[in-house]
């Protein structure tokens, strides 16, 4: 693995601002130990870690599985400069994702501040998938500054509810983005938490604002219960901004 350092001292002596992605994590998938997050992120901007992303749902459920389950580390390394990359996004690509599931790569990829590199054929994409694509909170949300990767806070059965630190900020709080995501095939669910059981404790309580549908919820404070209705293979996206 010594050549990506290599290599990346080659692109820094060129002057010139080149993002320099790598696989290097992913090459030692089978000797985990050696993964050194802080030495990758000296030389890489963004890395990939887990296997290819496949024009599948089920690809989707494998890589939301590893970074679940490596939250920990994945969060550390991230940072403005330095991002998990859990591969492409596959929305609009024939004969993949539905829409409600193609929202849902979108709604966690950029709860994670992953990259966000089309694979499809721009000449030949659906209205409904081009608005998803073009959803400019949902990529605030992703391109926030703070360059916070967001985590998974509840998660029962198929549900997962994800919150991720996003400006405007205090000294000591954040505002924050809210994922919930129903995995289950067949049945919609109604997903209910206070905010304070998500890491939202402001006092003063906060603005939410529906992402997808771009309505205004009003105020919430951080005892108050949060209702989602979530489709089939579906998801939800909040931001609830400091007060």
């Amino acid at each position: 693995m010594e050549s990506y350092p290599l290599m990346a001292a080659a692109l820094n002596a060129t002057g010139r601002p080149i993002m320099y992605s790598c696989e290097w994590p992913f090459y030692l998938l089978d000797e985990p130990k050696k993964i050194n997050y802080t030495e990758i992120a000296e030389s890489c901007n963004l890395w990939r870690n887990f296997n290819d992303v496949s024009n599948s749902w089920l690809s989707i459920i494998e890589i939301m599985d590893f970074y679940n389950a490596n939250q920990q580390k994945l969060i550390d390394a991230a940072g403005p400069g330095q991002w998990n990359d859990p591969d492409m996004l596959i929305i609009g690509m024939k004969n993949g994702l539905t829409v409600d599931q193609a929202k849902v790569q979108m709604t966690v990829w950029s709860i994670w501040s992953a990259p966000l590199i089309m694979s499809n054929d721009l000449r030949d994409i659906a209205p409904e998938f081009k608005e998803i694509l073009l959803n400019s909170d949902v990529i605030a949300i992703d391109q926030d500054p703070m360059g916070k990767m967001g985590r998974l806070m509840l998660n029962s059965d198929d549900t997962f509810v994800y919150t991720k630190p996003v400006m405007p900020a205090q000294v000591s709080d954040s505002s924050f983005a809210i994922a919930v995501v129903n995995r289950h095939r067949a049945f919609d669910y109604t997903v209910k938490f206070a905010l304070n059981k998500v890491g939202m404790y402001h006092a003063a309580g906060y603005h939410l604002k529906d992402l997808w549908s771009g309505k205004d919820m009003g105020i919430f404070m951080p005892n108050d219960t949060l209702s989602v209705d979530v489709p089939p293979t579906g998801a939800a996206m909040f931001k609830a901004t400091l007060i």
